[in-house]
């Protein structure tokens, strides 16, 4: 080989070498974990990604990033994207997933919030969230983001009244209770007013001469 070919290919080896490796995500792990989705791996191009357009994290040193969230995909399938290149993702499934289910939460009320799948009773029928609803949103029956999970039956017409009952009878008289201690002396009364006179009385009888 003469030396300028044996350049040549020198040169095009170190030119290969130093083009960067093709744009792409790696996922190293995806599972829940304590209630959150935990999402980890590498990548190779863009500074943000985002998971399934609802969350972002930034990549960090050694291109790696992570996402921690509360958020969970219907399917346990998710897909991770460089944010201003859609084309630039990788998808996977979460371990640990399972198949999601409803939680109950007894009555609605307007300054709760409330998550997907969550079910309240309101106005006699029960009510599932299609998705999150923050906290003083409007009632379910008018609001789109609750699904009737079931129907209540409608409110049937008053009875008649029902005939009088029978008096019950007395109950039993209660025992004296005991007598109280005697009370102060009270003041003496304002003296009297002076009476009248009485009438004169009659003339004694003449002595013995």
């Amino acid at each position: 080989m003469r030396l300028s070919n044996l350049l040549l290919s020198t040169a095009l080896v170190a030119a290969v070498a130093a083009t960067p490796a093709v744009a792409g995500i790696t996922i190293k792990k995806a599972t829940i974990s304590k209630g959150m989705l935990i999402v980890e791996g590498t990548s190779t191009a863009g500074t943000k990604l985002t998971l399934d357009g609802v969350v972002t994290a930034k990549v960090r040193s050694f291109r790696r990033f992570k996402f921690k969230t509360l958020y969970r995909p219907d399917s346990c399938k998710f897909t991770v994207s460089v944010v201003g290149q859609p084309t630039v993702k990788r998808s996977g499934l979460i371990a640990r997933c399972g198949t999601p289910g409803i939680r109950p939460r007894g009555d609605w009320l307007a300054t709760n919030s409330y998550a997907k799948n969550d079910v309240v009773t309101f106005a006699g029928s029960a009510w599932r969230a299609l998705m999150i609803i923050s906290a003083n949103s409007l009632a379910p029956d008018v609001n789109a983001s609750w699904q009737l999970f079931v129907a209540g039956s409608a409110v049937g017409a008053q009875g008649p009244q029902g005939p009088q009952g029978v008096a019950g009878a007395d109950g039993a008289q209660g025992a004296d209770g005991p007598q109280g201690a005697d009370g102060a002396q009270g003041a003496d009364g304002p003296q009297g007013a002076t009476g009248a006179d009485g009438a004169q009385g009659a003339a004694g009888a003449n002595g013995v001469d």
